[in-house]
C-alpha cells in the first residue's frame, strides 16, 4: 500500500488509479463512485487495486491531495514572497489573488490528466471536513500564512463573521472554478484560456469585496443576540 508522504512520487498503476479517481470524483461526486469502479475504469483486473495501493477511500482522497497540493503550495509561496517584497502583505485583494491564482492555473494544465478543480468542487460540497483532514500540513504552509495575513487585513471584522466569510469565500472559489472547468471541457469558448484573465480578476474583486463588506446593522444585531 502506498503511503502519502512529503516525498511521494506516484507512477504506474498507482498514478493511473489516482488520475482515474480524480476524474470520476470530479464528474460524478465522491460518494457516487466506488473503489471497484475506479479500478475497473483504470484498467486494473484486480478490483481491490485501490485497497492494495492506498487502503480506504479516505486514504485515496489524501493521495489525490498529495499529488496536487505541493505545486499549488509552492506557487502560493512564490506569490507570498512577491507580496512581501512589494510591500503588499496587508493588501486584501493581493492576498486573495495569491490564494485564487494558483487554483485557476490548474485549469490551464493538461486537462486530460488533471481534474483537480472539479474534484475539489465535489469534495468541498460533499465532504468539506475531509478537505482539511486529509491535506498534508507540509503542503499547506503558504495557504496558512496567507490566511493569517487575511485575518490581519480584516481585523475590524468580528471573528465569528470573519470565519463565516472565509468559509463562504472557499465555497465560492471551489464552486466557481468547478463550473469554469466543466464549461471548458464542454468546449465553451467563453471559458477558453484567453477569457480566464478577466474572469479571474473579477472573481478576486468579488471575493475581496465580500470579505471586506461593512457589517450591516441587522447582522450586528443577530450576532449580538447569538452572544447573549
Amino acid at each position: 500500500m502506498t503511503t502519502a508522504t512529503e516525498s511521494t512520487v506516484y507512477q504506474g498503476a498507482a498514478l493511473a488509479l489516482l488520475e482515474t479517481a480524480e476524474q470520476l470524483f470530479a464528474e460524478h461526486g465522491v460518494d457516487a463512485v466506488s473503489t471497484r469502479e475506479i479500478a475497473r475504469t483504470a484498467g486494473q483486473k484486480n478490483h481491490s487495486a485501490v485497497a492494495y495501493h492506498f487502503g480506504s477511500k479516505g486514504q485515496l482522497i489524501a493521495a489525490i491531495l498529495e499529488l496536487r497540493l505541493p505545486a499549488i503550495n509552492e506557487r502560493r509561496q512564490q506569490l507570498l514572497t512577491f507580496l512581501h517584497d512589494a510591500g503588499q502583505s496587508h493588501n486584501l485583494r493581493a492576498i486573495v489573488g495569491a490564494l485564487v491564482i494558483p487554483f485557476v492555473e490548474q485549469l490551464r494544465s493538461d486537462n486530460k490528466h488533471n481534474h483537480y478543480v472539479g474534484f475539489i468542487g465535489q469534495l468541498s460540497a460533499q465532504r468539506h471536513d475531509e478537505l482539511n483532514h486529509h491535506a498534508n500540513p507540509q503542503h499547506t504552509t503558504a495557504t496558512r500564512k496567507l490566511s493569517r495575513l487575511m485575518a490581519a487585513a480584516l481585523a475590524d471584522i468580528p471573528r465569528p463573521l470573519f470565519y463565516a466569510r472565509t468559509e463562504l469565500m472557499a465555497a465560492q472559489l471551489y464552486q466557481s472554478l468547478a463550473l469554469w472547468d466543466a464549461r471548458r471541457r464542454a468546449g465553451d469558448p467563453e471559458y477558453a484560456d484567453q477569457e480566464l484573465g478577466w474572469r479571474t480578476e473579477n472573481l478576486i474583486d468579488f471575493i475581496s469585496a465580500g470579505l471586506a463588506s461593512p457589517v450591516s446593522g441587522p447582522t450586528r444585531r443577530q450576532l449580538k443576540s447569538r452572544e447573549e
